[in-house]
């Protein structure tokens, strides 16, 4: 298991399909206080931090961190709370960043480190046996369904045959 640090969106979209468990797939998990604002915004911080098994530390990030990072990346249009996860991907360099936001997505592959968003954790879950095979067919369509995440229809499409992939593979 390694160390990640979290945005809003998969905190908040594996919270609303009831899978936060899947987030103790990692060691550890940090997020800005910018994060965790968005997350009381949204009535979800409670839920994340009454999670068994989930190690989740609160790092502080400071306005002038974000204007230097805001300053990188003025041209992705990035809010507050995803600069100050570009802030702490810095300040832990091995860690895994989560996100579901594709302009953060973009400057955390441009910076040449590792990210997923909630569909990935899903799939890691099953990877990692931590779900069925049908436990993660239900995950995924209740992200897919009753989250507030947008998924275009042709992303739904080629992520519904990833997972014929590998449960093809498993076999």
């Amino acid at each position: 298991m390694n160390r990640a640090v979290a945005d809003t969106g998969p905190l908040l979209h594996l919270q609303e399909i009831n899978q936060l468990s899947l987030l103790s797939l990692f060691a550890a998990i940090d997020i800005s206080s910018q994060v965790k604002a968005e997350l009381e915004d949204y009535l979800a911080w409670s839920s994340l931090e009454k999670a068994k098994g989930l190690k989740t530390t609160v790092r502080t990030v400071t306005d002038a961190e974000i204007k230097r990072e805001n300053r990188r990346w003025r041209s992705l249009g990035l809010s507050d709370p995803d600069l100050s996860v570009l802030v702490l991907m810095r300040r832990f360099p091995k860690a895994m960043v989560l996100t579901d936001d594709l302009e953060l997505r973009r400057a955390v592959m441009v910076a040449g480190r590792q990210v997923t968003g909630s569909v990935g954790i899903i799939v890691r879950g099953y990877r990692q046996r931590h779900l069925s095979y049908e436990e993660m067919i239900t995950a995924m369509d209740r992200l897919f369904n009753d989250s507030s995440l947008y998924l275009s229809r042709s992303f739904k499409k080629r992520v519904l045959e990833l997972i014929r992939d590998l449960e093809e593979q498993r076999n």
